[in-house]
């Protein structure tokens, strides 16, 4: 059994470097506990707490300024872009993915806010031309896995993204613990927090930024397609039952890290991706505490 187990990660080490990510796999030549003496399932447990409190508290700030659909246009930059670097024979994409989905994500806020543009339309603008670089790159030979971009894979979770997600992850929640009340007042009325003297045109960059880099990290566990509802689905079910930010912001990071936690754990007894069992349980999550608000029931 010991014997087959090494191969069998043997087997999974030679098909992370190959590009060749199936969650299946894993599945196939051992259980859980077998498996966590794995590398790469232990980054994907650290990856999943630190995504788990990373994106909530992000959302926390996106959803109350009806950006809720901002996640899912950075992933689809970020991925358009990683495909591109791959085509071009850059091995590490990260390295012209993150920058250009910062700069296409502080693009959009500029467009929202400086020019008048609506939110749906300028969101679909770069949703659409990530998506179409993607195409463009596959077809003239990008080397993508797409089921696992697009539906995720705790094999994509390498030590540089681990340390990357890790330095974000820290930068956000002190910014976020230093500038509470800062961030508070541009989120809920940007012009009041212009007249106190708060440089709103810095905050909005340091926001496009922390969501593009965020999301570029999280998608590798959570894939393209479902990276946003770590954003968007923990800071909805905690606003339902909070009465307050700081408040809203804790329970939803509890509720993600649960999620994200249970379900890598869970993956390997019914044999589906993780992201899928997030947004699951993420989606029970809304309609409990959604359920829970309507009866009255606040914290």
């Amino acid at each position: 059994m010991q014997g087959s187990n090494a191969k069998g990660a043997t087997d999974l080490s030679k098909g992370r470097r190959q590009g060749i990510f199936n969650l299946n796999s894993v599945q196939r030549v051992m259980v859980l506990p077998e498996a966590l003496a794995l590398s790469f399932v232990q980054r994907a447990y650290v990856a999943a707490l630190l995504v788990g409190s990373l994106l909530p508290t992000i959302g926390s700030f996106v959803v109350p300024k009806r950006l809720s659909l901002l996640g899912d246009t950075s992933a689809h930059i970020a991925f358009g872009t990683a495909a591109f670097a791959s085509l071009i024979g850059i091995a590490f994409t990260d390295v012209l993915a993150v920058p250009m989905t910062a700069l296409a994500t502080v693009l959009m806020l500029r467009l929202i806010r400086g020019f008048g543009v609506s939110g749906d339309v300028a969101l679909t603008v770069f949703l659409t031309a990530g998506a179409a670089l993607a195409s463009a790159s596959i077809s003239l030979g990008s080397r993508v896995n797409l089921q696992a971009v697009l539906f995720g894979s705790i094999l994509l979770v390498g030590p540089e993204d681990l340390l990357v997600t890790a330095l974000v992850t820290a930068a956000v929640i002190g910014v976020v613990a230093f500038r509470f009340g800062d961030l508070l007042l541009f989120t809920l009325n940007e012009e009041l927090a212009r007249l106190k003297g708060i440089r709103t045109e810095l905050l909005e960059t340091l926001f496009a930024v922390v969501v593009a880099v965020s999301i570029t990290e999280s998608m590798k566990l959570m894939g393209v397609l479902m990276v946003t509802s770590l954003l968007v689905l923990p800071a909805a079910a905690a606003s339902s039952v909070c009465t307050s930010l700081k408040r809203s912001i804790a329970v939803s990071v509890a509720i993600a890290m649960l999620s994200t936690i249970s379900s890598i754990s869970l993956s390997f007894a019914v044999g589906l991706p993780p992201s899928s069992l997030t947004v699951l349980m993420l989606l029970a999550m809304l309609l409990v505490m959604g359920a829970a608000g309507r009866r009255g029931l606040t914290i």
